[in-house]
């Protein structure tokens, strides 16, 4: 995010839920924080009146939510119903109304001054919980005092449907899925928040809304990043549980952290490589710091106990390196039982093939696990020797390549000779212009970006897998990329 201030610009680095840019004007977004004035009462005769607005407030806030309630489940948004659900019942919890009250009566502070202290009461409580998880839950706790708050102080309680121009980006310290369910989304283009992230509530960005019924590849090298030491086995198993344990959502592959390259974390010593996309990272970088990978592993392990949970191993270009990883997995797994730690009698291995080595050894490859993931960002990167971040060649990456093609259907072949299960990841699996083509090779899922997801579903389902093998066939009897992508293109648009 670029921010100008007269002549000088300042750019803000973040961790990206969604791909893509957007340029739009700033909108600040302040749904929670009311001015609020704190007094001392004079007379013990306002403490019933000040107890009554407290009392007061918590109604309206109730009918506020209860309202937004029944307005979401007039649209297909429902999702945030379960966490709107919370939010009621913490303004009917008993311990949290009392206490407040207490603290009106006992001190003789008016209700702002006293629902902020009950704020910080909780605050201390959740920061003394070592369960990030359990920690985090506290935003939930913040959400209903500021409304509470706003309510108090008699302001009009902001939301996000008030903005009057196109284009804008949402900026605000943090977004509740009740706001973000709001969005009017012909008039914003993005959002940042100082707080949240790909596990946030509003990540899970929102794909379940988009209709993700799985999530079929989960980087987690996110955690890496920004940081000035490494992430624990607690940070790692906190972390995936949030997707795991996530009840919309039937299964989630997890890919072990893919560090190096253009990927670096302040514990890595930055060594210059010449071409780092193809030096010490993914797989290569884990089974040279095992330690480190053993405490990704071990997290994994724990999680599948609460949810069915599949592992992807990055960037796999020989045999060695698939039997390297699984040998690790089953030395942790054997840690763990021997720790008496509950975990999942087995998990499904997948290798990313990524690099052409991989794709042309796939039948070997296909023996040693139980499903493949095509990474199409890298596999048509490496595979036409192109930079796809070099403007100079940009031109030059082209999915729809005879060399890719038969590539992607040699490794989804394979696959299905072994009786293993093919997926794709990456920009090619949500191109619509791509997706006969892939159905036509029969690949078994695909992994996307949630906002591609509505209109790839709406295609597959009105085609047919015939017509997309005459595409296929079609496609490929041609001997060179702009051949291919017109007689697509002209295809498609039929």
């Amino acid at each position: 995010m670029t921010v100008e201030q007269g002549k000088k610009t300042f750019v803000l680095k973040g961790i990206g839920v969604s791909p893509g840019v957007v340029i739009g004007k700033v909108y600040r977004f302040d749904p929670l924080d009311a001015q609020v004035s704190f007094y001392k009462l004079n007379d013990d005769s306002l403490i019933p009146h000040e107890v009554e607005r407290f009392r007061n407030a918590l109604k309206e806030s109730t009918r506020q939510l209860v309202e937004l309630q029944e307005n979401l489940k007039k649209t297909k948004v429902t999702e945030p119903l379960y966490i709107i659900d919370v939010h009621v019942l913490l303004l009917s919890d008993k311990r949290f109304i009392n206490r407040t009250i207490k603290y009106i009566r006992r001190l003789g502070v008016n209700a702002e001054w006293a629902l902020r202290m009950t704020l910080d009461h909780y605050k201390q409580i959740f920061e003394g919980v070592e369960d990030v998880y359990i920690s985090g839950r506290i935003s939930d706790v913040q959400y209903v005092v500021q409304r509470v708050l706003r309510n108090l102080s008699g302001e009009k309680h902001e939301t996000v449907w008030d903005v009057g121009y196109d284009g804008v980006v949402i900026v605000s310290h943090d977004l509740s899925p009740a706001d973000t369910a709001q969005m009017k989304l012909d008039k914003i283009v993005g959002f940042a928040t100082d707080s949240g992230g790909r596990t946030s509530h509003t990540a899970i960005p929102s794909a379940i809304i988009h209709g993700a019924e799985h999530i079929g590849l989960y980087r987690t090298e996110f955690l890496y990043i920004y940081r000035d030491d490494l992430p624990s086995e607690e940070d790692h198993f906190n972390n995936y549980r949030q997707v795991v344990t996530e009840k919309n959502l039937s299964w989630a592959t997890i890919r072990t952290f893919d560090l190096g390259g253009d990927k670096f974390t302040k514990y890595q010593k930055k060594d210059k490589e010449l071409n780092p996309q193809m030096g010490l990272r993914a797989i290569r970088f884990c089974l040279k710091e095992i330690e480190i990978f053993k405490t990704q592993l071990r997290a994994i392990w724990r999680v599948s106990a609460l949810g069915r949970v599949k592992i992807l191993f990055p960037m796999i270009s020989g045999i060695e390196e698939i039997r390297e990883a699984k040998r690790l997995m089953e030395e942790t797994r054997r840690e763990l039982l021997e720790e008496g730690v509950t975990i999942a009698d087995r998990m499904e291995i997948g290798a990313m093939i990524e690099v052409p080595a991989a794709a042309v050894i796939a039948d070997q490859l296909a023996r040693e696990v139980d499903y493949f993931s095509i990474g199409t960002n890298d596999l048509i990167q490496y595979a036409l020797a192109i930079d796809r971040s070099n403007e100079r060649v940009t031109y030059l990456y082209e999915p729809l390549h005879p060399a890719v093609l038969r590539l992607i259907k040699t490794v989804v072949d394979q696959a299905h000779h072994a009786n293993i299960r093919a997926a794709m990841c990456g920009e090619m699996a949500g191109d619509p212009l791509c997706c006969l083509i892939l159905l036509g090779m029969q690949l078994d899922e695909l992994s996307m970006n949630h906002l591609a997801i509505p209109r790839i579903k709406r295609i597959l389902q009105q085609s047919t897998l015939s017509e997309s093998r005459e595409l296929l066939k079609k496609a490929m009897s041609f001997n060179n990329a702009l051949e291919v992508r017109a007689y697509v293109q002209n295809y498609m648009k039929r």
